[in-house]
């Protein structure tokens, strides 16, 4: 099974956690399984849009994550940034 990691920074764009549940919905439907890394806060908007966790059931703090983070270990990363710096830390996993 492919495998997919959404990083999600501080969620200081409302758009942020439906992009999220709605693409984690879009690749679960193809396949992936799909994991979301995420500061405490935009955790914290996830468990309330999703308290049932039909979406997301996959998380883990985006620190840990990053820290953690492997080579290869997942076939696609997705990020929902909205400031440069945010990008070009993006960019270097």
């Amino acid at each position: 099974m492919k495998k997919a990691l959404i990083l999600l920074g501080c969620p200081e764009s409302p758009s942020q956690t439906p992009l999220a549940l709605y693409t984690t919905h879009e690749l679960k439907k193809i396949g992936y399984d799909v994991t979301v890394a995420s500061t405490p806060s935009a955790t914290k908007l996830l468990e309330v849009s999703d308290p049932e966790e039909f979406y997301v059931d996959k998380k883990i703090d985006l620190e840990t994550c990053l820290e953690n983070l492997e080579e290869k270990e997942y076939d696609l990363l997705v990020g929902f940034v909205h400031k440069d710096a945010a990008v070009a830390y993006f960019v270097t996993f």
